[in-house]
């Protein structure tokens, strides 16, 4: 079959066209967003203005009303090829719902809406209080978190390293082979619990106990000590609960002081 210039030209333009409208044409449409919401770890938070098809990914000028003595958490969205990203925590402490907008996709993405003074962002953290009190009402924190391995993907779309692990999880039988495990895993919860000790400005070690049942449910999740900072204790409590742990053959209880 012969092609004259015409016809080339012709099915050009036609595939120029249609890559434009689908959006295929020279590179990928994108994953929408530049953050995402930790639905689980955010009750009652309500999302406006989002132009994101999947509420959990957050577009620019998304606003966020987090209900009064609420917090919310967000994490960045990174390459899948992405070892760590960044969290952040925004913690109302006033008798009145706060907004919340994401107006950069540059860190540190987001800003308060509606307070008279808020600090500049420093060290990861920031504050804010109303014009009519000298009290802080918001408190943001973020810090950069090394991802743990996802043991929920598929395993034909694992690496061998993961394949490896997966391993060495389903031999370990004894408690010692257990606990050598879970300690590769504790160096991934312990910069989430620091974040919550971030944003609550406390310094007091904390000991916490759950029981990781075979089926991967978290269970029994409590802290050893009488806190006077409830706040940091309920973060730590919901950093365990919603952390995927590896899981053994029978339920195993965990102690481990942070």
């Amino acid at each position: 079959m012969l092609f004259t210039s015409k016809t080339i030209k012709s099915a050009l333009s036609v595939s120029i066209i249609c890559g434009l409208s689908t959006g295929t044409f020279a590179v990928q449409a994108s994953e929408c967003g530049v953050l995402k919401l930790q639905k689980n770890r955010s009750p009652g938070t309500a999302i406006v203005n989002n132009s994101c098809n999947e509420s959990a990914l957050l577009a620019e000028e998304t606003l966020l009303q987090l209900p009064a003595e609420s917090r919310l958490w967000l994490e960045s969205i990174e390459s899948s090829s992405s070892t760590e990203n960044t969290q952040i925590i925004c913690q109302n402490k006033s008798s009145q719902s706060v907004d919340i907008k994401v107006n950069s996709a540059l860190s540190p993405w987001i800003s308060p809406e509606g307070l008279a003074q808020c600090s500049q962002w420093s060290n990861g953290r920031l504050e804010c209080h109303a014009s009519n009190s000298d009290k802080n009402n918001l408190f943001c924190a973020s810090a950069s978190i090394k991802k743990p391995p996802t043991l929920s993907k598929p395993e034909q779309k694992t690496s061998l390293s993961m394949r490896g692990l997966k391993s060495s999880i389903a031999k370990a039988t004894t408690p010692a082979e257990q606990q050598q495990i879970l300690n590769q895993w504790i160096n991934y919860l312990k910069p989430e619990i620091d974040l919550c000790r971030k944003i609550y400005q406390i310094s007091q070690p904390i000991t916490l106990s759950w029981k990781i049942k075979a089926s991967g449910e978290i269970t029994e999740t409590s802290v050893k000590e009488t806190l006077t900072d409830k706040q940091f204790a309920d973060c730590a409590i919901e950093v365990i609960q919603n952390f995927e742990f590896p899981t053994f053959n029978k339920d195993t209880q965990v102690t481990f002081s942070f």
